[in-house]
């Protein structure tokens, strides 16, 4: 996390070149902090409104990862995940791959 720090201090003084690492780095980076603030904000939410209390939450927890890690490693697609919702609930989301 360090060097994303020093990257956003150079973007603010001069134009940064990255190697393909780099930029692989900043990329997994920005997404496992997108999918901890997603995670926080659907156990929060499913604590409030259900009152979940840790054993569930744990459960939800390791669910939700289980499920990123198939879509990581290409064995789902949103399209996959949304249809299955769709199908099981009636409910409808519009997401590309």
């Amino acid at each position: 996390m360090k060097a994303t720090k020093q990257m956003k201090k150079q973007l603010k003084q001069q134009p940064v070149t990255m190697t393909p690492a780099q930029l692989n780095k900043l990329k997994s980076e920005a997404t496992e902090h997108a999918l901890k603030v997603i995670i926080g904000f659907s156990m929060l939410a499913i604590r409030d409104e259900f009152e979940f209390g840790h054993d569930r939450l744990m459960r939800f927890h390791k669910r939700f990862f289980e499920i990123s890690e198939a879509y990581n490693e290409g064995y789902i697609s949103t399209h996959d995940v949304w249809s299955t919702i769709e199908k099981e609930t009636g409910i409808q989301f519009d997401v590309q791959d």
